[in-house]
Formats: C-alpha cells, structure tokens, sequence
C-alpha cells in the first residue's frame, strides 16, 4: 500500500476508534498530548503521527497500534435503533465502533 493508501486507512481507523471510545477530537488530544488541530489532521489524512504519538493514541483508544494499518473488511449500511431519537449520538457512534469491530474478528475467523 502506497503513503496515500496508508494515510486514508490510518484516518478512517482512528476516526472509529475515537467514536468507539466516546472521546471528541480534544479529548482525545489532550489524552494524548497533541492538540485537537493534530488530532483533525490526523483524522482527515493530512498527517501522520510519529510513533510515540501512535502508540499513545493506540493506548487511550483501547486498540493495539496495527489496528490502524488493518484494512477495513466489512462496513456498515444504515443502522437503525430502537428509541434512536433519545439515545445520544456519541453513544450511537461507539455501538456502530463496537458492532464493525466484532464483525471484522468475526471475519478473521
């Protein structure tokens, strides 16, 4: 996979893996020690962060650092909820995080 490849894969990773944690993009920066602008960059493949940051984004996220190089394999379509209008978004997007996370190990087995 070429630099762009790696760049849109890390990206599209760690937006689900902060959506999974419930975290928001300064959340996640000040856990890790960056700002929330680094966090974006990140998250919108303008950048890539060092490996000490990685393996710190890797640990306040609760996955282990290869699982942002992992090709995604499966996606969701449309989701829908029961009682979806009171639930709060951030609890939808860290479902959505948790069910695409076990589909995905389901599929390596």
């Amino acid at each position: 996979i070429n630099l762009a490849g790696r760049l849109t894969m890390f990206s599209e990773r760690l937006v689900r893996a902060r959506k999974a944690a419930g975290m928001s993009m300064n959340e996640l920066g000040i856990a890790v020690g960056v700002s929330a602008n680094a966090i974006k960059k990140y998250e919108h493949g303008e950048a890539m962060p060092s490996s000490g940051k990685l393996y710190k984004l890797a640990k306040t996220l609760g996955v282990r650092s290869e699982y942002f190089f992992r090709p995604t394999k499966v996606e969701l379509g449309h989701v829908e909820y029961r009682k979806r209008s009171n639930t709060p978004k951030k609890v939808l997007d860290r479902i959505n995080g948790d069910v695409l996370d076990q589909a995905e190990l389901w599929t390596e087995l």
